[in-house]
């Protein structure tokens, strides 16, 4: 498989993962309720139910759909820091407040920045400043933009993670 068909796959992955993270907020399956093992009810759905199909649904081959579902596990499990992270670099804003799909892109684009090391940051932010022109306003684009650069400058940001990223576009 071509480096440009991976990348492709990968975009595609991404922004299903992020309308997978804005449907689950929007029907109050994001967090977990207290008990183990149950999920806040609000629809029919599962959590796991709704990510699975709704991956196999709009991906057009497994891998993407198995990319898109390892993302918005990750983010789920490590939603407190992100929304911790995100918060400490708004000004005079909360996470609440930004808007659903802006917040969506934020998440997942924080996670990758963070947690998943084999993805270039400064790839994490780009992807996420396009998904936010295709799918946002047109102040999306630099909101998230602003957000997480702030992100990466505060937490993300290390000489080792800088001569990783330097040295993997000179290859």
């Amino acid at each position: 498989m071509t480096e440009r068909k991976k990348l492709h796959r990968k975009t595609e992955g991404r922004e299903i993962a992020m309308q997978l993270l804005f449907q689950l907020e929007q029907q109050s399956l994001l967090i977990q309720s207290e008990a183990p093992g149950k999920t806040v009810p609000r629809s029919g759905w599962s959590r796991n139910e709704l990510i699975r199909d709704f991956a196999a649904q709009n991906a057009r081959d497994n891998f993407t759909a198995e990319t898109a579902k390892k993302w918005v596990y990750g983010v789920i499990e490590n939603l407190k820091t992100c929304d911790e992270m995100v918060g400490t670099v708004l000004k005079k804003w909360s996470v609440e407040r930004v808007m659903p799909l802006e917040r969506a892109v934020i998440r997942l684009c924080v996670y990758q920045i963070i947690f998943c090391d084999e993805i270039p940051p400064k790839v994490a932010i780009n992807e996420g400043v396009e998904m936010a022109k295709k799918f946002g306003t047109s102040h999306s684009s630099k909101f998230v933009n602003g957000v997480l650069d702030a992100v990466y400058k505060r937490y993300g940001q290390t000489e080792e993670n800088e001569a990783a990223y330097e040295n993997n576009i000179n290859t």
